[in-house]
């Protein structure tokens, strides 16, 4: 499986690897004393999922929903919603 790490495009480390990708070289990192030599292979990003959805915009609302369920059996509502799955809805068998 793929890691992803998003770094800073004007940073140091996005020079380095537009600087490896350039030369066609492994961009060696050095961590603790332990040395990792990356291949790099440059490609565009995949498109957003959601184009023009504003990261910001859904952090605000994420900090205005908090304390939304204060006071909610929580326990009881997870229960309520595993029985709704389990039941047959008009077309849609369970």
């Amino acid at each position: 499986m793929q890691h992803t790490m998003h770094i800073n495009p004007e940073g140091e480390l996005s020079r380095q690897l537009k600087a490896a990708a350039a030369d066609k070289k492994p961009l060696r990192l050095v961590s603790g004393g332990t040395i990792y030599d990356v291949q790099v292979h440059e490609h565009e990003a995949a498109p957003s999922a959601r184009p023009g959805l504003d990261p910001a915009r859904v952090r605000q609302g994420l900090a205005r929903s908090a304390g939304a369920l204060r006071g909610v059996d929580l326990a009881g509502l997870k229960q309520e919603l595993r029985e709704a799955r389990e039941q047959d809805s008009a077309g849609r068998p369970a």
